[in-house]
């Protein structure tokens, strides 16, 4: 997968082209919309990150040249100029890093919907990292410069530590893109006449109006109260689906039933 392809512009993009390719792109393919598609979303997110990196996005431009070119080195050996060593630091650059550190983190889908702050233990020192609200699973955050030193070069600059995100779900709800699930029991006698009833969910509780003559397994959808969608600033909707259910009913009430029910047949 190419990163500018994906995102549909030039490898001699701009920082601000690049940001205003994936914004465009993000909200054309976010689960949300009529396009949307989960798994493109996720691509195109991925590839931002690289690009918006300049380290990263060196990098990346490097391996790219590798796979287009087929022989990375063809060019340093084919008139016999060069040592490998000017080679190598041509290739990587005289600032190339230490490696780079992956650590995996479960949090807990609050702790995604809010934003949370983790201390991180790698060995050496221990470290304080900010997860932002949004992340999802097997998202991977970058913290520059938190890696492993150089093995060989001291003055060159640490490697990377990749936050791997594990997510750990809430039996409560589903999570499906950034659209929360929530099931919603109401009186039958609720479902005819409307009412309002209170959501929980495990971030908030939320009045919401049921209208009359609601069907059973009737879905609500209401905007922009869902999970919120990482760097864009916005939210899913939370989708209500409406259960109804037979209270304990005193005789009178039943034989008010009945009377309804003789009055529909004739």
């Amino acid at each position: 997968m190419n990163y500018y392809e994906l995102l549909q512009i030039d490898k001699s993009a701009s920082q601000a082209e690049i940001k205003k390719a994936y914004r465009k792109l993000a909200k054309q393919y976010h689960p949300d919309t009529v396009e949307g598609d989960e798994s493109s979303f996720k691509e195109i997110v991925t590839a931002y990150e690289v690009l918006s990196d300049e380290n990263r996005k060196r990098k990346y431009d490097i391996e790219l040249g590798y796979k287009s070119s087929g022989n990375p080195f063809h060019s340093w050996f084919q008139n016999g100029e060069g040592s490998f060593s000017d080679m190598f630091n041509d290739a990587f650059g005289s600032s190339s890093k230490g490696m780079d550190v992956t650590v995996r983190m479960t949090i807990t889908l609050e702790e995604s919907y809010h934003g949370t702050q983790r201390r991180v233990d790698l060995g050496s020192k221990k470290l304080n990292v900010n997860i932002p609200k949004g992340v999802y699973e097997g998202m991977k955050l970058k913290i520059s410069g938190k890696g492993q030193p150089h093995p060989a070069n001291s003055s060159a600059p640490n490697g990377d530590l990749i936050i791997v995100i594990n997510l750990k779900y809430d039996d409560r709800i589903i999570l499906n893109g950034s659209d929360i699930y929530v099931d919603a029991n109401v009186p039958f006698y609720d479902m005819i006449l409307g009412t309002e009833i209170e959501v929980n969910t495990p971030f908030y509780k939320l009045k919401v109006n049921v209208p009359p003559n609601s069907q059973n397994n009737k879905i609500l959808r209401i905007s922009g109260k869902g999970f919120p969608i990482y760097s864009m600033n916005t939210f899913g909707n939370l989708m209500v689906k409406l259960n109804a259910f037979n209270p304990p009913l005193k005789d009178s009430q039943i034989d008010l039933i009945k009377k309804i029910k003789k009055i529909d047949n004739e």
